[in-house]
């Protein structure tokens, strides 16, 4: 059965932390076929741009609907200091809780934890997001 993974960027995306989950997950495919579907989603269709300065075209926005098994959350620059609009917050929060499992990578953990600061949870980050990550946000188990 295909899995079907959802890459959540915006701008300012670190472009390491989409294309190296997402080539790890897709080349799966070679081995078992069909094992993984992706979809690039940003804040609406479209244009997106790294912090590299390089563009990928976000396939669907938070409005769509789609079939989801995991929601992954990309980290960079832009994705640390992303300030969502409450209904953006919401649409992506109503995605994230609608997947079997909800991932960040890097500085990704910034954007899942504004999601789900009325919930106990825990996340497992390098050293120095963990640093950055407790003075920014309340979160219960910081590993």
């Amino acid at each position: 059965m295909t899995k079907h993974l959802v890459f959540f960027i915006a701008d300012g995306f670190q472009p390491l932390d989409l294309f190296g989950p997402l080539d790890t997950y897709l080349e799966t495919n070679s081995i078992v076929p069909n094992a993984y579907q992706a979809v690039l989603m940003g804040l609406q269709a479209g244009p997106v741009k790294s912090a590299s300065g390089a563009v990928v075209m976000a396939e669907v926005g938070l409005a769509d609907t789609l079939a989801i098994d995991y929601l992954i959350i990309c980290g960079g620059s832009g994705m640390r200091q992303l300030a969502l609009k409450s209904e953006q917050q919401q649409k992506l929060r109503t995605l994230a809780d609608k997947a079997d499992k909800v991932l960040s990578i890097c500085t990704g953990a910034f954007i899942l934890a504004k999601l789900y600061q009325d919930r106990s949870f825990t996340l497992t980050i390098c050293l120095w997001i963990k640093l950055l990550l407790s003075q920014v946000l309340p979160v219960t188990t910081v590993s």
